[in-house]
């Protein structure tokens, strides 16, 4: 007999055995706990509801552990005597069967409700009495005020106190768990700003079924913005709860413990890095929440101090828009995932703050890594002046650990020096460790288990589209408070709010770009300047950063340029930087440096070195949508939530010398341009699986000579935003129409598009093949 068949009888037989020990583990399991299955279905509807007792909590625990073990995909080995027990605390990866499923419902919550421990207010309010050791699984958004007692929630231990903690708890991240430390009375509440946080569906498919829309067999524990998971019967779709290994609540807790610094060396800094995926975001938070609620040895109450975290992951920021890296100084917990909290203000002294951001224009260090270091240890560099002293630091790194990012990570360390390197993974790669072990002699580095399987129920795109959509939708008018406001007052209002209106329906800012009136100093690109003819088509329906210039030092673009080829292209006069003879060269330096105007008079920073600016001197105020370009009144249409007001206080304060717009390789935001066709097709059931493509004769101003300028570059722009929304979308479908939408096409079925017509494909290295016109690499 060959090996193959001797193989293929051995697998088979290690099949039969495990379908055989399945099926006994089940009927033992049918048999054993009927009882404990009907006790987990009683609600308080019923008068003689009674609450479980622990012994039965255990039970009912064990049983749904039991459940999770059918069927093994992984046999054991030939030859092995493994119990029944042994296989339902089996590692290897399972698949629940249907059957088990509806036999016995998962167990969310170990929190029965009954009479005397629950009680449902008119308004939508519930008061519950936890005991010692009982847990709460709640879905959706909700305010949580601590009565009498103490509960833990997100790594944060809340004391009884008149404050109200505002939670966001969408299913694309794993579900914060309020586990109860002593025995507590606690008020679940709906959240003001709950319902247009979840009205963003109406926008995007990417926002629905993430909330508690659906509606569930049993009512109890369900409020307007948040329903509570008893069982997994009472959720429409698979969640996860937000779970710790061992090791990390080990050293959180040493963490916690008296801070070993002296007055020399200051607060501690925590170097958090790891692969992608490894939990370093989850820890980084669970642990700033535990240090901001410890509790005082002398008082129970609750103490809250303030915490720095340096968040230097563009990919995915923790306190920012995609593409930032940012210093904050945290005050209270953080207990809702980054797309719920996407803005932070750098006014007040109530809640979080930001000291400073810096603006990468990309989502990866790999654009340019020393600009990153640079940026980086800026950030640090102010920490270092203004908060060692009194305030701890956590460092949040990405997941770039291999190769160059490897070395980012080592060039960190050693600069930094902090007090303590935690890696998020105990299987290596063994070369990073080693590396990151030698970075700096007597640092202690501290290996950590990943973070549990996570359920991919959106990628990391999606994640940092939903929470660019969130930034742009920020309501800062209902959330900006008087100065005069009392500081309990502006604690209950410590929450954003969203519009519920496309951004279309938004108003933009009117920003000049010319003449004496202008707002901005000119357009920078980083990475790779497309020519001045196509700056209007490259910059428009993209997101920009708005940067603040502090000094003209941080321009470090050449001084001297090669004039540009192309004819168009006309460098203004008085814009020139070369010295003249007998001129001081010191002076000269701090003029701006020179630029050029597109044919719409848009003013192009000159860049052809691929230089940044310089972090010393410019910081980042936001980001901003380019709605439209108006060439005849020579205006930028810019949509961001920035109030205009304060975003000009603050470069006045800053002594700033003015803003300029910097293009670079952020994700497209293409959630705008379909956000009309989601929001009237709503009402037609919300489901579309329509082909969706950009619509280049949206602009009525594109003419032939733009056409030959597109097709001879071979780069594109975006279809410009008419202020006016008028549609060019047209259907043959009489009986359904589709709704008149600006700025896309729809294709029905297998139609094509018109013979003739264009397709505008993004590249998103504008100019870098077009005929010498634009700067190299």
């Amino acid at each position: 007999m060959s090996a193959f068949s001797l193989r293929k009888q051995m697998l088979e037989k290690k099949e039969a055995a495990a379908r055989a020990a399945t099926e006994e583990a089940v009927a033992a399991v049918s048999a054993e706990h009927v009882s404990v299955t009907e006790a987990s279905s009683i609600r308080p509807a019923a008068a003689e509801a009674k609450v479980l007792t622990q012994s039965q909590t255990r039970k009912e625990t064990e049983l749904t552990e039991m459940l999770a073990s059918f069927a093994p995909v992984a046999a054991p080995e030939q030859g092995s005597a493994m119990s029944t027990s042994e296989q339902a605390k089996s590692k290897a990866s399972v698949r629940l069967a249907p059957t088990s499923r509806l036999a016995a419902p998962l167990l969310r919550s170990s929190f029965q409700p009954n009479k005397q421990n629950f009680h449902q207010k008119a308004n939508g309010h519930m008061l519950l009495k936890l005991v010692d050791g009982e847990r709460l699984v709640i879905l959706g958004s909700y305010g949580l005020s601590i009565k009498s007692g103490a509960v833990t929630l997100s790594g944060a231990t809340l004391q009884a106190s008149e404050s109200t903690h505002w939670v966001h708890a969408p299913r694309c991240y794993a579900l914060p768990v309020v586990r109860c430390t002593d025995d507590a009375t606690i008020l679940v509440q709906p959240h003001p700003a709950g319902l247009s946080l979840h009205q963003l569906g109406r926008f995007s498919p990417m926002f629905t079924r993430i909330w508690n829309e659906s509606s569930v067999t049993s009512r109890t524990g369900r409020s307007g913005t948040f329903q509570i998971l008893f069982t997994s019967g009472d959720e429409s779709a698979i969640t996860r709860d937000l779970t710790s290994p061992p090791e990390w609540n080990k050293l959180i807790s040493e963490s916690v413990s008296p801070m070993q610094h002296n007055a020399k060396n200051g607060q501690p800094v925590l170097f958090v890095c790891g692969p992608k995926s490894s939990g370093k975001s989850t820890f980084s938070r669970l642990l700033v929440n535990r240090l901001l609620t410890k509790t005082s040895s002398t008082a129970r109450k609750w103490h809250v101090p303030s915490v720095a975290v340096l968040d230097i992951d563009p990919g995915q920021p923790e306190f920012a828009t995609p593409g930032s890296l940012s210093l904050v100084q945290v005050r209270e917990p953080s207990l809702s995932p980054p797309l719920c909290r996407p803005y932070i203000s750098n006014d007040g002294m109530v809640g979080n703050s930001l000291i400073r951001s810096h603006e990468l224009a990309s989502v990866s260090p790999a654009t340019d890594p020393d600009h990153y270091i640079e940026s980086v240890l800026d950030l640090y560099s102010l920490y270092r002046r203004d908060l060692r002293s009194s305030v701890p630091l956590v460092v949040n790194t990405p997941g770039w650990i291999q190769g160059t990012g490897l070395e980012i990570l080592t060039e960190l360390v050693n600069k930094m020096r902090p007090t303590q390197v935690i890696y998020m993974s105990q299987e290596g790669p063994e070369e990073t460790v080693k590396v990151l072990k030698s970075a700096y002699h007597g640092v202690p580095f501290l290996e950590l288990p990943s973070q549990p399987g996570d359920l991919k129920v959106r990628t990391a795109a999606h994640l940092r589209m939903m929470q660019t959509m969130s930034y742009f939708h920020l309501d800062m008018t209902s959330a900006t408070l008087p100065e005069s406001t009392s500081s309990k007052t502006q604690q209950r209002r410590s929450h954003l709010s969203w519009l519920t209106t496309p951004v279309s329906a938004i108003r933009p800012w009117a920003v000049p770009y010319a003449g004496t009136q202008s707002g901005i100093l000119g357009v920078i690109w980083y990475d790779s300047q497309p020519p001045a003819n196509l700056v209007a088509d490259a910059m428009n329906g993209t997101v920009v950063s708005i940067v603040a210039i502090e000094n003209l030092k941080a321009f470090r673009m050449g001084r001297r340029l090669h004039e540009e080829s192309n004819t168009e292209m006309q460098v203004d006069a008085v814009d020139n930087n070369e010295p003249a003879e007998g001129s001081d060269s010191t002076t000269a330096s701090l003029r701006l440096p020179p630029y050029v105007r597109s044919p719409e008079g848009i003013p192009l920073v000159l860049n052809p070195d691929d230089k940044k600016l310089d972090p010393r001197y410019s910081r980042k105020l936001g980001i901003a949508l380019v709605r439209g370009i108006d060439s005849k009144s020579r205006e930028l249409h810019l949509l961001t939530p920035l109030p205009a007001d304060k975003a000009l206080d603050e470069v006045i304060q800053q002594d700033c010398l003015g803003v300029v717009l910097v293009c670079g390789k952020l994700d497209l935001p293409t959630w705008a341009y379909t956000e009309d066709f989601f929001f009237q097709n709503e009402s037609r059931d919300n489901k579309c699986s329509i082909p969706i493509a950009m619509d280049d004769s949206a602009d009525d101003d594109s003419g032939e000579d733009d056409t030959a300028a597109l097709n001879e570059n071979g780069a594109v722009g975006i279809t410009q935003f008419a202020p006016a929304l008028s549609s060019t979308v047209s259907t043959t479908n009489e009986k359904s129409p589709v709704p008149d939408i600006p700025w896309v096409e729809i294709l029905q079925g297998s139609q094509k598009r018109d013979l003739g017509s264009r397709v505008w494909r993004v590249r998103r290295d504008l100019g870098r093949n077009a005929n010498g016109n634009a700067g190299g690499d």
